[in-house]
């Protein structure tokens, strides 16, 4: 039976060519044996599966747990403990809040207590978020992020106020980036962030990575930073549709990509918006040169200048000329303001 390997161990005890008593024993050999990483792994899922609940079966978990130096054994029979031992494992489960070194375990655990309704699992919620403030609290921003506490207190409930923070994100390299864009397109989708907070990391995280796509050198990493700009920025607006950093994000994003009718849309939406916002600026540039003051400041370039680049690109000839004549009527009109000429 030695050269069996778990996958057949556990066809045989499933079709009663071996009782339980053999089954365990055999798969308890190759996870003591020092066998290939992937055959213990499997043992100790088979033994999961088994459903054989006792306390010898237990304590081997247990030992499994404090003892193994293999994190992926180690956390396969935590998750059997979640499964099959919820009570009797209490103690360890809590003795691993407060000293487990691996964050990636940590978070594993916390995932499969909030997919348990019971009350025991809600009560080892409580004392897992207390564990992690003990051990955790003294650490700067960027090095929770950077190890995975910052996503441990996310899913714990805790949307921390440094996330809309454009500090913040001026202190992330790509690839911190990276692992926090994917876990807050996540966490929103999940509704744990409200309208207001997504704004503003949306914004935040469309220009770090508009920032990104113009100095990377690598064609293939300068497309999917701006395809993640295009994505963060049409999440944003999602919730606030006219909000212009997100506009020219966006669009911006869309015309490198070679996306032309979205990014036309969403210019030509920037500059239905600051159409009216410009004719309250002309107006308040109007008065401060009626009283004497001196006009430092005229249209500076804009959505159309990239709708007529646009058009060009769509072989829209019209409506190129329409927004190169639009354009210099705009740039003029506050130009005339401030020369008088």
């Amino acid at each position: 039976m030695s050269d069996l390997n778990p996958v057949e161990i556990y066809e045989r005890y499933r079709r009663s060519e071996l009782d339980a008593a053999a089954a365990v024993d055999y798969l308890k050999t190759i996870i003591e044996s020092g066998s290939k990483a992937e055959s213990r792994v499997q043992s100790v899922e088979f033994l999961g599966k088994m459903e054989l609940k006792s306390d010898d079966f237990f304590e081997f978990l247990e030992h499994l747990v404090t003892s193994d130096t293999d994190k992926v054994v180690r956390l396969t029979s935590i998750t059997v403990i979640l499964n099959m031992y919820l009570d009797e494992g209490e103690n360890l489960l809590k003795w691993l809040f407060q000293h487990e070194e691996s964050i990636n375990i940590l978070l594993e655990i916390l995932k499969r207590l909030q997919s348990n309704s019971s009350a025991r699992a809600e009560k080892l919620i409580t004392a897992f978020e207390k564990s992690i403030e003990e051990r955790f609290s003294q650490i700067d921003i960027h090095e929770k992020e950077e190890i995975g506490i910052g996503q441990i207190e996310r899913l714990l409930g805790q949307i921390q106020a440094y996330l809309t923070d454009e500090i913040f994100y001026d202190g992330l390299d790509i690839l911190a980036l990276d692992k926090l864009y994917d876990e807050l397109i996540e966490i929103i989708k999940l509704e744990l962030i409200n309208s207001n907070m997504i704004l503003e990391i949306m914004k935040s995280i469309s220009d770090c990575y508009l920032a990104e796509g113009a100095s990377e050198h690598n064609s293939n990493e300068r497309r999917l930073s701006y395809q993640k700009a295009m994505t963060s920025s049409k999440i944003g607006l999602e919730y606030y549709p006219n909000d212009r950093n997100l506009l020219f994000n966006y669009g911006y994003a869309c015309y490198i990509l070679e996306h032309y009718h979205q990014a036309i849309k969403a210019f030509m939406r920037l500059y239905k918006i600051e159409k009216k916002i410009d004719k309250k600026k002309y107006k308040k540039l109007k008065k401060i040169r009626n009283e004497g003051g001196t006009i430092v400041e005229y249209a500076k370039s804009g959505p159309l200048d990239y709708l007529s680049q646009l058009y060009a690109k769509t072989g829209r000839e019209k409506k190129q000329k329409w927004a190169i004549k639009q354009n210099k009527k705009r740039k003029n009109k506050f130009r005339k303001l401030k020369t008088g000429l």
